[in-house]
């Protein structure tokens, strides 16, 4: 916080170097073991020979005063100079100003005199410490500083830890919770965050030699991550580990306590005896025990803090329990919707979040707040938090924060060097202007004709979650957000490809190169939502399959030049880009736009004029083309494909990582196949046979999916075996989409078939199957057909269905298309009926309907156009797209 700029005689430049000559000053710093002030020294007297070529001399204040000085930190004359305003070096604070018109004063904490020599340099040398490889020295004849310069300047949040993935030294982004050996170790935790398992060690003491130090599971079994905390045994070793260590980093503030990810925590008789005191509420005893360790470190250290975390299941604030003085709640709450800024918010995540902080205000007098500030899952798909992120900041310090922790990604995921460049700016200066850091760095790093694109990327996508929201942004996802719709993309990759324009005609290597490697977010998020929604034809080409879209190609193709397969590391960072984090396989997505850029080899079988194509990885195994006279009959983005429902609120699809197989029959047979499920092909010279064999056990509905282009679906006659022709009678006339089904009872086979191209399909049903349902969407052009069977228990599932493509149909009926009366309500949106045969103990109350061919359902209008298509990523198939909607039924289309 800027505290003061006064100006106390009449404004001059003073001149500490010019190019050229002799150094018009010596910078002088106390005789002291700590080396914070030489730090600070060497900055400064780096940072002015990069800007002038001239060499300052660096002394120790042992020497007299003779010439002009700039004196860092608290040497012998800085006080008989002027007042100092700073004693304390515990503080993150600054004071800068001349003395008698000559002496240069920067005095501070030791972290604070380094903070202010880079102070000095910013805003009087112009420099920009923004990364390893983007440190901005502008080279000038002189570096002046104003006689009249009098700032002081303390941090306005104590504790500031920003997760950098760059080798960028710490202290030019103002951290303060790191070990430094140059800053007098001040401020780290001796213990940190997730303490649990150094604090009581398992390898020490083992649960089966001290069964009752370990949480009780309510399986019998004892923990092995988390501690029982009303055991006098545990509570001894924890402690007196904290004393060690207290011994070994006796200059650390903060000792934390905090649990392990597996949510493990003690059902003992005790321990629930301790947490219904507190509401029933695990983190009422958890805080309990942080009290009573408190106490203990007081009374050895009194400057100690023992902060204690919330999180996962200690994130609720418990009642009836307040913190001792020398403890602090850590809150790192998991539900927070990163889209929305928390003070005008009111999406019903961040309500809950900001709740549950104010309750944990009240049991504690201050906090520290651990934020994630990027997608884990994806950390190169766009996370649209940029405008987020000051906002919360000033949200959390008009609370009283005094501690901040973010956790980020790895390199070059979407803008990670821009939010900590504006985190570091607003911890230091809460009550500062956002939208001046965030341009400040836009330009210093993309270059002057690039950073006015990227501003105006940023404005769109704040523009975009401003403009949805309902929608919640995790900190871990797999799908795509709504608002990252096709058209968003189209943009956000056009401005990004005029920057990097810009930035090419500036001529900046590493202007170019942060431009570059800043687009790649943009065209990877366009490549993933591509795929997750199944928006892409697949073409064959020479032996090969490739998806029918040039942009794909021409991202992937970027994204690999930009980051290699063998994972090189690039010339500035020194790392490689962080597609994935490492449990979720970055090399298996790398392969993967590798694959959709070359191409993969195309599995194809063939009698007579039949022709149908599948591939292994790109189409999932699922037959995507059938020709007849090289005539197409189905939908090149979907296919023959196969699922399963677990539940009634989706459709699992299987992950496919099908491996091909031959046979004898190499022109009429293939097979894909992974642990659960088989899939194989037949042909004849009239039809494809579609074999399924599924070992997955369980209560399910299996769904084979087919999706059907017969060149035109606006006026559509179905017939079930040898019947007649007839149209469709739909239930509600749709103005995008509409359907109808069937029972399959008593029935062998239905048709379909376009009135004007009189091109038709006929599917032979498998035995066991209950119903089908068509969707004929008028917007894609295209029929998709779901044949199903009972929501049963499935010990083996193995059933066959027939297509037969049909040319020229001949004899439709002359029948008029209906339309719907002026009263009836036209949904934009289709209705969806659910529906399957009701089984016992299921727990839903089914209702009788005439229009459902089961007798059974209910109905939801969802807001936006919906599909039942499997997801390679998240493993199922969500009952719906590009819509929000939550209902609890059972699914017939």
């Amino acid at each position: 916080m800027l505290i003061s700029l006064i100006a106390v005689s009449q404004i001059k430049n003073i001149t500490i170097a010019e190019k050229g000559k002799d150094p018009n000053y010596k910078i002088m710093v106390p005789s002291s073991t700590l080396k914070c002030w030489k730090t600070a020294a060497n900055e400064l007297k780096s940072g002015i020979q990069k800007i002038t070529g001239v060499e300052l001399p660096i002394v120790e204040h042992s020497e007299a005063l003779n010439g002009n000085y700039i004196l860092i930190g608290p040497t012998k004359y800085t006080s008989e100079l002027t007042t100092l305003k700073i004693n304390d070096l515990k503080v993150d604070g600054y004071e800068i100003r001349f003395a008698q018109e000559k002496h240069l004063i920067i005095n501070g904490g030791s972290r604070g005199v380094i903070y202010g020599c880079l102070k000095l340099l910013e805003d009087f040398g112009n420099c920009r410490f923004m990364t390893s490889w983007m440190m901005i020295y502008p080279p000038s004849n002189t570096f002046q500083v104003d006689s009249s310069v009098d700032i002081y300047e303390i941090a306005d949040v104590f504790w500031r830890s920003i997760s950098i993935p760059d080798s960028i030294p710490s202290i030019y982004l103002r951290e303060n919770y790191k070990p430094w050996d140059y800053n007098g170790d001040t401020v780290q935790c001796s213990y940190c965050l997730q303490t649990f398992p150094e604090l009581l060690s398992p390898d020490l003491h083992p649960n089966n030699k001290f069964p009752e130090y370990w949480a009780l599971l309510p399986n019998g079994a004892r923990s092995t991550s988390a501690p029982c905390l009303t055991n006098s045994g545990a509570f001894d070793v924890i402690v007196n580990n904290i004393l060690n260590r207290m011994k070994v980093y006796p200059n650390s503030l903060y000792i934390d306590i905090g649990h392990w990810n597996t949510q493990d925590y003690c059902h003992c008789a005790n321990c629930a005896a301790r947490m219904k005191l507190y509401g029933d509420i695990y983190s009422g005893l958890f805080v309990e025990f942080c009290n009573n360790v408190s106490k203990i470190v007081k009374q050895h250290d009194p400057t100690k803090i023992v902060r204690c975390l919330a999180y996962l299941h200690t994130t609720f604030a418990p009642i009836n329990i307040k913190m001792n003085e020398n403890v602090e709640v850590y809150f790192a709450h998991l539900g927070q919707d990163n889209a929305h800024p928390l003070n005008n918010s009111i999406t019903f995540s961040n309500m809950e979040f900001k709740r549950e902080l104010d309750k944990w205000l009240n049991v504690s007098q201050h906090f520290h707040v651990y934020e994630y500030l990027t997608n884990f899952y994806l950390p190169m798909l766009i996370h649209p938090i940029y405008h987020s992120v000051s906002e919360n900041i000033k949200y959390y310090y008009n609370k009283g924060m005094i501690g901040y922790t973010q956790e980020d990604s790895g390199a070059h995921s979407d803008m990670t060097y821009f939010k900590h460049y504006v985190i570091s700016k607003m911890l230091f200066y809460p009550d500062g202007n956002e939208t001046y850091f965030e341009n400040d760095f836009l330009y210093h790093f993309y270059g002057a004709g690039a950073a006015s694109y990227i501003r105006k990327f940023l404005d769109v996508t704040k523009k975009a979650t401003e403009n949805d929201p309902d929608y919640y942004i995790p900190n871990d996802y797999g799908m795509v957000p709504n608002y990252l719709t096709e058209s968003y993309l189209n943009y956000a990759n056009w401005l990004w490809q005029k920057a990097v324009d810009a930035a090419k005609k500036e001529g900046d290597e590493k202007k170019i190169f942060n431009t570059e490697m800043g687009q790649i977010p943009s065209m990877y998020s366009y490549f993933y939502y591509t795929l997750y929604n199944s928006t892409y034809k697949l073409i064959e080409k020479n032996g090969k399959v490739f998806i029918d879209n040039e942009k794909i190609t021409e991202y992937c193709r970027k994204i690999l030049e930009r980051c290699p397969e063998d994972k090189s590391a690039d010339k500035y960072t020194g790392k490689s880009c962080h597609i994935a984090r490492k449990k979720d396989d970055p090399d298996g997505r790398l392969r993967q736009l590798k694959l959709y850029l070359e191409g993969e080899t195309a599995s194809t079988i063939s009698q007579g004029n039949l022709k149908a194509t599948a591939t292994s990885t790109m189409s999932d195994g699922r037959v995507f083309s059938l020709t007849k006279n090289n005539v197409e009959y189905l939908d090149r983005r979907r296919g023959l494909d196969f699922g399963y429902s677990k539940s009634f609120k989706y459709v699992d699809s299987v992950n496919y990582g099908f491996s091909l197989k031959t046979s004898t029959k190499t022109n009429n047979f293939m097979e894909f196949t992974t642990s659960p499920i088989i899939k194989s092909y037949t042909i004849d010279s009239n039809s494809v046979t579609f074999k399924v064999r599924m070992t997955v056990q369980g209560k399910q509905t299996p769904v084979f999916t087919l999706c059907f282009d017969l060149g035109d679906v606006n006026d559509v006659f179905v017939k079930t075996d040898n019947n007649q022709w007839k149209r469709p009678v739909f239930p509600v006339n749709c103005t995008s989409e509409n359907h109808y089904g069937e029972s399959t009872k008593n029935k062998n086979s239905v048709s379909v078939c376009s009135q004007k191209t009189k091109r038709g399909i006929t599917v032979n049903f498998p035995q066991n199957s209950k119903f089908f349902t068509f969707l004929f969407n008028k917007t894609s052009n295209t029929i998709t057909m779901y044949l199903g069977f009972n929501y049963d228990y499935w010990d083996l599932f193995e059933e066959q269905i027939k297509v037969t493509p049909i040319e020229n149909v001949q004899n439709l009926p002359n029948i008029p298309i209906p339309y719907s009366e002026p009263a009836q309500k036209t949904w934009f949106f289709p209705i969806f009926y659910f529906a399957s045969s009701p089984q016992k103990n299921d727990k839903w109350n089914p209702t009788t309907d005439e229009k459902n061919t089961l007798g059974y359902s209910t109905s939801v209008a969802p807001r936006a156009q919906t599909h039942l298509w499997p997801s390679r990523d998240i493993g199922r198939a969500t009952g719906k797209r590009d819509g929000n909607f939550t209902v609890y039924y059972l699914s017939r289309c």
